[in-house]
């Protein structure tokens, strides 16, 4: 057995896309396996104990049914999601894995929320100091057109690389050294 978290987690997800495009088929119990569909279950459910402590799956394979007079065979579907929704609780019970998508998925929203924070915190020390800068700068100087068209693009910014981008590219119209912009921001 080789316990590979990345396979059982890879098996795991397989058979959640299985079992949730099995949520939607409501007509009747059964249907045509015209597209060898349980033989993909069962290959996937044999691969668990190539990675896991579970070492005999036969009671989690699909069996299929054979009609007289038709190529294909069927497969009960009630029987199919509970063998299905079985194996998944069982993974899910020896190695966590649901706490682990669903942590994944917190870490990325939580990450993504200090990013947004970090961003409005930069727009609004940078409104500040704009504001507080420009009374300092007639009209129509590099110094007061830059602050101007600064404080015009900041409501539009959805990041820090935009807030930097922004200020560089202003910077470049309004003919604004580097030094400049650092004294002018107090950066």
């Amino acid at each position: 057995m080789h316990n590979s978290n990345k396979e059982i987690k890879s098996i795991y997800l397989e058979l959640k896309g299985v079992l949730h495009s099995l949520k939607d088929i409501t007509s009747g119990s059964s249907w045509f396996d015209d597209n060898g569909f349980a033989i993909q279950v069962n290959d996937i459910v044999k691969r668990i104990p190539l990675c896991t402590e579970i070492n005999d799956v036969q009671p989690y394979l699909i069996n299929v049914e054979y009609l007289e007079g038709r190529k294909t065979n069927i497969v009960n579907i009630i029987p199919t999601r509970t063998k299905i929704s079985t194996i998944i609780g069982r993974l899910d019970g020896l190695y966590g894995l649901e706490d682990e998508v669903k942590q994944n998925g917190l870490t990325f929203i939580q990450n993504q929320h200090q990013s947004q924070n970090q961003t409005i915190s930069i727009v609004l020390n940078l409104q500040e100091k704009i504001l507080s800068e420009m009374p300092k700068y007639l009209e129509g100087t590099k110094e007061r057109s830059f602050l101007e068209k600064l404080k015009d693009k900041l409501p539009s910014v959805t990041d820090s690389l935009s807030i930097f981008s922004s200020i560089l590219t202003i910077a470049n119209e309004t003919g604004l050294s580097i030094d400049a912009i650092q004294k002018l921001l107090g950066l």
